[in-house]
């Protein structure tokens, strides 16, 4: 939705029941390596880097009301928010999945406008103000100003020109007064990267802002607030529901048998998943998962349904692994090497991921790490269909309808290894045995022998291997049958 949003709902309800509400937006921390330098002397910093842009939830942080001399100080408060919401769980155990970088841009001014206390107001980039009642701060195009080249449009344009693959955009205030807002699409013509607003400042729970934020742009969850407020229509969302059939309620994955729906709404109940009435500015009516959530208060961690919903997020955004070999889904092989795969694994840090090899869908035995070898030998020669599956077992997530939290990747191998034959099989009359090998060994060849086909006893070797060997040998003493194989060397 676009227009004023209550940020207040968070921070106390006499102040949120005065502050409107503005939409909410895609935004994300990114991070680089390089510094790049721009003409009108913009910087892309990177503050984290855990692989590509192409497979990360890149963040990027821009900065609202510093001074060209507050850039290094911007850098250093970039990277503290940033840390901020990297720390929060479940973000924490999935650090490696997000790159975060700061996009700094000077301000004429130092600080934002205070239009609603009569001042002070400043000349900054963005042109940024607390709009309502001190707390609520945006952007152009707002209730000050209409037109969004103000405000949004150079917001768009940073990211385009410096990380167009930009996920979560954050614009941080040099402002101690606490505040921000968080916005999804815009105004028509305005592009929807509307950015997550938050203020500098520091303490506790303020600093918290940016993390219940990104509850809303990243995972798609709604305000758990019960206090009205006038003119908002809730909706159907994955903490928020209407529904009391148990069966019905979206979270009835996490609520036990035993638990009564509705559930009190008190303390005593506050470790349970239940159905707890109060949610979406509706005091009655509607209900939220938990007792108290990240969603409903500052300085409260996100409740087991958020937590769901946010790793899911990221794994719609980023799959278990950043690169394969090989790289080609479709192989030929006329080697007796054997066949290397590999996986670069994206690992939580919660738990492990667990993986699973198959060969023409059978599992292979003891395979469970992100490498296999096969033998081709062992293939046979034709086409085999070689799969891994890659799954996130951790047991944060119990409703996963899409199949987030899996990946499977296959290879089609044609394998065609010339054969060899053992023909022309003949008795000497001394005792000896005469045979020809043929074929095509690539390398060396080994003759071996057997009398139980279970132990082998090296004859020799014939190396270069030109197509043909014509072989004679004596059977073991005392024996009644031996039987002969050619083996290719690796």
């Amino acid at each position: 939705m676009t227009g004023p949003r209550d940020l207040l709902g968070m921070l106390g309800s006499s102040a949120r029941d005065r502050a409107a509400r503005p939409g909410r937006a895609a935004a994300m921390l990114l991070v680089c390596a390089l510094v790049v330098t721009s003409a009108r002397s913009q910087t892309l910093t990177p503050l984290l880097v855990h692989g590509p842009r192409t497979n990360r939830i890149n963040v990027v942080v821009l900065s609202e009301g510093y001074t060209a001399p507050q850039l290094s100080q911007f850098l250093r408060d970039a990277t503290n928010v940033v840390e901020t919401l990297l720390t929060a769980s479940p973000y924490a155990e999935y650090r490696q999945h997000f790159n975060a970088y700061a996009i700094s841009v000077a301000s004429a001014e130092s600080g934002s406008d205070h239009p609603t206390t009569g001042g002070p107001f400043r000349n900054t980039y963005f042109n940024s103000a607390y709009e309502f009642y001190d707390y609520v701060i945006t952007i152009p195009p707002n209730g000050l100003d209409p037109n969004p080249a103000n405000g949004q449009g150079r917001v768009e344009h940073l990211i385009n020109t410096w990380l167009p693959e930009a996920d979560i955009v954050i614009l941080l205030v040099n402002d101690i007064q606490p505040g921000g807002s968080s916005g999804v699409g815009g105004p028509t013509g305005v592009s929807n990267r509307r950015p997550i607003i938050t203020a500098l400042n520091p303490y506790w729970p303020y600093s918290d802002i940016v993390v219940h934020e990104s509850g809303h742009f990243f995972a798609g969850l709604v305000d758990e607030y019960s206090n009205p407020y006038p003119g908002y229509t809730p909706v159907e969302a994955p903490n928020a529901t209407q529904r009391t059939n148990r069966n019905e309620i979206p979270w009835r994955a996490w609520i036990e048998p035993s638990t009564p729906l509705p559930t009190p709404n008190d303390g005593s109940w506050a470790d349970v998943v239940g159905l707890f009435e109060g949610a979406q500015y509706q005091a009655t009516g509607w209900y939220r998962p938990k007792f108290d959530c990240k969603m409903r208060t500052l300085g409260m961690p996100f409740c087991e349904v958020c937590r769901e919903q946010i790793i899911r997020a990221i794994y719609a955004r980023v799959r278990p692994w950043d690169g394969v070999e090989p790289a080609s889904s479709v192989i030929s092989w006329t080697s007796a090497a054997p066949v290397r795969f590999r996986l670069d694994l994206v690992q939580p840090r919660q738990s492990p991921l667990a993986v699973e090899w198959k060969t023409n869908g059978v599992g292979v035995p003891g395979a469970a790490g992100p490498e296999l070898e096969l033998s081709p030998e062992a293939l046979g020669n034709g086409t085999h269909t070689v799969e891994v599956w890659v799954r996130d077992p951790t047991p944060w997530v119990r409703t996963d309808p899409e199949g987030r939290l899996r990946a499977t990747r296959s290879w089609q191998v044609q394998i065609s290894i010339p054969e060899l034959r053992l023909v022309d099989p003949e008795f000497l009359p001394d005792g000896r045995w005469r045979f020809t090998v043929l074929g095509t060994a690539g390398g060396s060849l080994v003759l071996e022998m057997s009398t139980d086909l279970r132990t082998w006893q090296s004859l020799a070797t014939n190396a270069p291997w030109s197509g043909r060997w014509d072989y004679t040998n004596t059977p073991p003493p005392g024996s009644s049958r031996a039987f002969y194989r050619a083996v290719r060397q690796p």
